[in-house]
Order: structure tokens, then C-alpha cells, then sequence
């Protein structure tokens, strides 16, 4: 309850200051861009709720746009073409620093206005690999989700850190679940808070075609 109590009060504070920064910056014309992230993890239906809300408040037209996640968030937000946007704090400590994936570039227009969750890295695969560790990824197919999410710009420095030798693929949420699925991937890692919608899907999918736990995951974690 008292989380709760925290977001809405969080949720407000955005809202006023979204407001008069709609005011001093933007004309009635011109809708609010939210950056969120692609379609299966949180930061789409999160933006969406946002945009309504907002929408209402303001009496503006806001939108909730789907990128590939916090890198690209970033940038839109320096370039002035969205005013809101979700990230993630190391991509976001990355940008203010010009490490990394910004190539020395820094970007410092950003602001912060409320953290939304905590997030964690999910390393899921079927059960019938029986992964446990990461090194057990070695030589495998995983999905890292876009290029650049969270698990599209940490994935790559984590396996190479830890010398682990993974085929790795990008692309959105819901594409990388369709492929865990059809077996075209053998794991993926979200970078992303809950709920996932991209793996609650599968679960649910999972669940309605009748397969049993040991023939079709519910998805474990390794890490």
C-alpha cells in the first residue's frame, strides 16, 4: 500500500511537471511524445496508461511512441522529438557520461522525474535445456531484444566480460518470445522490470494449448 501510495504520488509530480513544461515548450498543436520501448515488455503499456492520463489532465493529445528502449529514448529526448521517455539508469548514467554506446557523446538534457521500478535482468530459456548457470549459454542462440534496450547494450559487455561465446540476436520483445517459442532461439534476456508482457504471453499461450510444465516452460530463470 505504501508503494502504491509512492507511485501515485510520483505519478502526480509528473504530471505537473509534464504540464508546465507543455506550457512553456509546446503548442497546443503539437502532441506530447512519451519514448517507451517495443511492443512485449512493460515500458509500451506503461507509456500508454501515461499518454491517457496525461491526455486528460492536460487536455493535450499525448502519445505513447515504441522505440527499441532507453539508448534511443535518450537521443529523442536530446534531439527535443519526445519530451518524456523511459530508461533505464545505467543506460541513462552511460549517456550523462558519454560511455559506452554513445561513442563520447553526452547527453545532458534529460531530466529526472520519478523512478518507476526496479529492474532486473531475467535470463529465461525452456526447461528443456536445463541451463543453471550462465556459462551454460555458451554456444547457444539467445535474443537480446532491440539494439537499444537494455539488454541490447549490456548483454554484449556481460558475455564478453565473462568470456561466454553466444549467437546473439536483436530484434522486439514479441519477436524475440515468437522465436523461444518456435525454437529458433534457445533463450532470451530482458533487461525490464514486471510484468513482461512479451513472457506472460507465452505463458498464457503455453498454458491454453495444454502443455505441461516439463514439456513447455513456464520459462526458468538462470540468473
Amino acid at each position: 500500500m505504501i508503494r502504491m501510495f509512492g507511485a501515485a504520488c510520483a505519478l502526480i509530480t509528473g504530471i505537473i511537471l509534464v504540464g508546465m513544461a507543455a506550457v512553456e515548450h509546446a503548442s497546443s498543436a503539437e502532441p506530447i511524445i512519451i519514448g517507451t520501448a517495443s511492443p512485449g515488455g512493460p515500458y509500451l503499456p506503461y507509456g500508454q496508461g501515461l499518454a491517457r492520463i496525461l491526455s486528460r489532465e492536460l487536455g493535450q493529445e499525448v502519445t505513447a511512441q515504441s522505440t527499441q528502449g532507453p539508448a534511443q529514448n535518450i537521443v529523442l529526448v536530446e534531439k527535443k522529438q519526445a519530451m518524456l521517455a523511459f530508461t533505464t539508469t545505467g543506460v541513462g548514467l552511460q549517456a550523462w557520461n558519454g560511455t559506452d554506446w554513445t561513442k563520447g557523446t553526452r547527453y545532458r538534457s534529460m531530466r529526472v522525474i520519478f523512478p518507476m521500478y526496479d529492474t532486473a535482468f531475467q535470463f529465461v530459456a525452456a526447461k528443456r535445456l536445463r541451463l543453471n548457470w550462465l556459462d551454460d549459454l555458451a554456444g547457444l542462440r539467445i535474443g537480446a531484444g532491440p539494439r537499444a534496450g537494455t539488454g541490447g547494450t549490456y548483454l554484449p559487455m556481460i558475455l564478453k566480460a565473462l568470456d561466454i561465446k553466444a549467437s546473439l540476436r536483436f530484434g522486439a520483445m514479441e519477436s524475440m518470445t515468437a522465436q523461444l517459442k518456435s525454437g529458433e532461439l534457445d533463450g532470451i534476456v530482458f533487461g525490464t522490470g514486471f510484468p513482461t508482457p512479451a513472457l506472460t504471453e507465452l505463458a498464457t499461450r503455453s498454458r491454453r494449448a495444454g502443455h505441461s510444465c516439463d514439456r513447455w516452460p513456464r520459462c526458468r530463470a538462470v540468473c
